[in-house]
């Protein structure tokens, strides 16, 4: 198994953290520990006081900070805190706790597809894609069919006429990204039930990367994560997107056969065994309040598309604002011949700014991506229209 490097990754390696504005971020804004557990009902100024003074008279009320006080720094189960898997079994309709399995997203990508994949099989993934949906399966030796999300009219648009071409029963697995990065694509109800009865057809495995489940724009849009939908579906989510705690290092996998999950989970014995005790904790407190971190982000996400708006109207002659559907990300293009990776070059020298070009997601180089999700958005714009005349 030879991976190749990661463009996205080694970029972002290089200069994230060098420079001193970001308009490409795909998170959303974060909070400190003492906000999260705020949302508990918790002030950590009181911590020490109620932790050495407890009421003799009184049966001790269990809260996240009194839990993280107390925590033993031992091991934790591979799977995943029961309480943890069992508060996220209830985000869904049809999960159980046993048909969650918990680690950092990335590694969960990692750990799903090498388990069930293998030299020779069949494989359709949406792209542009975080690279490790297409490059893990590749470097296994799959055979992999990109599904290009492609520009229609005015709009991202996937052809169903080519997924129905490409999936037969030699298919091992469909990938799919829902809401997209970077274009900001969005399934209806009706394309997600199209898509859950053609793999259903060939009893094909569904895995679909939900990072930015929730984030849907339209009220009435459908967030029904793939996992309830269909039987041999896995879907991934987690804490870094939707609810703006990337830090905590939290994702899951979610199915209704443990059996699905299970090859994962016997290779997550090689990789990092069990997660951290601490961000298990913290997790719970966020899950608890998924609905509140949820509403924060899109409020951040719907202010700032606003801004975006704005600006590509002033801009008509030079960027093309592609609409999406949802998401922390869009992907306009230059359409005045300007280079994206240039552009992106010249922001990090003269405005300390960092900006994600096509290439990156190997798509043209006219393309860029612009994140949403944090609340130093205005100053990056503000930023980015000082160059970008």
């Amino acid at each position: 198994m030879k991976l190749e490097p990661f463009k996205l990754e080694r970029f972002f390696a290089k200069y994230e953290f060098n420079v001193e504005h970001q308009i490409s971020a795909s998170d959303c804004e974060s909070m400190s520990v003492g906000e999260l557990l705020r949302l508990n009902g918790e002030e950590v100024a009181s911590s020490s006081a109620s932790q050495t003074a407890p009421s003799q008279s009184l049966p001790r009320r269990s809260s996240p900070l009194q839990d993280l006080g107390e925590l033993t720094l031992g091991y934790t189960e591979s799977a995943g805190d029961p309480r943890l898997r069992g508060a996220i079994g209830k985000l869904y309709r049809n999960i159980d706790p046993g048909g969650i399995l918990i680690a950092a997203p990335e590694e969960l990508i990692f750990l799903l597809l090498t388990a069930h994949l293998k030299e020779g099989d069949h494989v359709i993934v949406t792209t542009p894609a975080y690279q490790s949906l297409t490059e893990v399966p590749r470097s296994l030796g799959c055979r992999v069919s990109p599904w290009p999300v492609e520009l229609n009219k005015g709009r991202w648009h996937l052809d169903f006429n080519f997924l129905e071409r490409e999936l037969g029963d030699a298919t091992k697995m469909v990938i799919v990204n829902i809401p997209h990065n970077p274009t900001g694509f969005v399934f209806t109800q009706a394309e997600k039930e199209q898509l859950t009865e053609l793999v259903r057809r060939h009893g094909t495995l569904l895995f679909a990367d939900e990072m930015y489940q929730q984030l849907e724009y339209a009220p009435d849009a459908s967030s029904t994560p793939f996992c309830d939908m269909y039987e041999k579906a896995i879907s991934l989510s987690g804490l870094s997107k939707s609810y703006g705690l990337p830090g905590l290092r939290i994702g899951w996998l979610a199915a209704q056969s443990e059996g699905l999950l299970e090859p994962a989970a016997q290779l997550k014995d090689y990789t990092s065994i069990c997660n951290s005790a601490p961000s298990e904790l913290l997790a719970r407190a966020a899950v608890k309040n998924s609905s509140q971190l949820v509403e924060r982000c899109r409020t951040i996400i719907n202010d700032n598309l606003q801004l975006l708006k704005e600006f590509a109207s002033r801009r008509r002659e030079t960027i093309e604002l592609i609409p999406g559907q949802g998401g922390s990300v869009v992907f306009p293009r230059f359409i005045d011949g300007r280079s994206a990776a240039t552009v992106s070059k010249q922001l990090i020298q003269r405005k300390n700014l960092l900006m994600l070009p096509g290439p990156l997601f190997d798509m043209g180089d006219s393309f860029f991506r612009v994140g949403l999700g944090r609340t130093s958005f205005p100053t990056a714009l503000s930023k980015f229209e000082e160059l970008v005349k």
